[in-house]
């Protein structure tokens, strides 16, 4: 509406400006002149509604970039929550798989593996908070005992706990967990050695004290 109300007034405006070119104070006369003047004047009316054609245009273009680019902006915020979520979710359950685990004692190994893997997709969230997920890997550590575990899944369950940690350092919140879990690690590792160890006792009093010095 407004656009063909611009062109009605621009075109009402050189319809004007063309009257004022042929009617002067001298006797109105047709000559060369005339027809020159006259060209003249389409040529302008003629410029003068493109430009404002394509001032309409630019204007109308930076109003759709505008739009696009909010829209877009929608898009990569919906995307990032559906992230969140899908973040939250896998975390969660593996959370689960671990707790169903450590309700047999010669599974301890197999869910600190599947709590250390939902810590991996809980440091993808944008949260600050990861103190309950590492005493969990605490507490699966200590109910690591020999008497429960295989010596020929060892090696595998070092091996997996390595690729997973691989993951965990790369992660972009890993340096808020760097100190206290490297250390968990360690103690992960201890506790499958001494479990080879046929000459080693049931876990001490002070390696428990070790695996939990970082508890606040």
């Amino acid at each position: 509406m407004r656009k063909q109300l611009y062109y009605v007034l621009v075109f009402l405006f050189s319809l004007t400006a063309l009257g004022f070119s042929l009617v002067r104070i001298t006797p109105f006369s047709i000559n060369g002149d005339t027809y020159i003047g006259i060209i003249a004047t389409f040529i302008g009316i003629s410029v003068t509604l493109l430009i404002g054609h394509q001032i309409s245009n630019t204007l109308e273009t930076k109003r759709v970039l505008s739009e696009v680019k909010e829209a877009n902006e929608k898009l990569i915020s919906t995307q990032k929550r559906i992230s969140q979520i899908e973040y939250e979710m896998e975390g969660s359950l593996r959370v689960l798989y671990a707790k169903i685990n450590s309700k047999e004692q010669e599974k301890c190994a197999i869910a600190f593996l599947y709590h250390q893997d939902a810590l991996n997709w809980y440091l993808k969230k944008d949260r600050e908070e990861f103190d309950e997920h590492l005493y969990d890997l605490e507490e699966y550590i200590k109910g690591i005992q020999k008497v429960y575990i295989k010596v020929e899944d060892i090696d595998e369950y070092l091996n997996e706990a390595y690729k997973i940690s691989e993951q965990i350092k790369s992660q972009i919140n890993y340096a808020q967990i760097k100190h206290r879990y490297e250390h968990i690690m360690k103690c992960f590792v201890t506790r499958l050695d001494n479990c080879r160890d046929f000459n080693t006792a049931q876990i001490s009093e002070e390696e428990r004290m070790n695996i939990v010095k970082f508890r606040t």
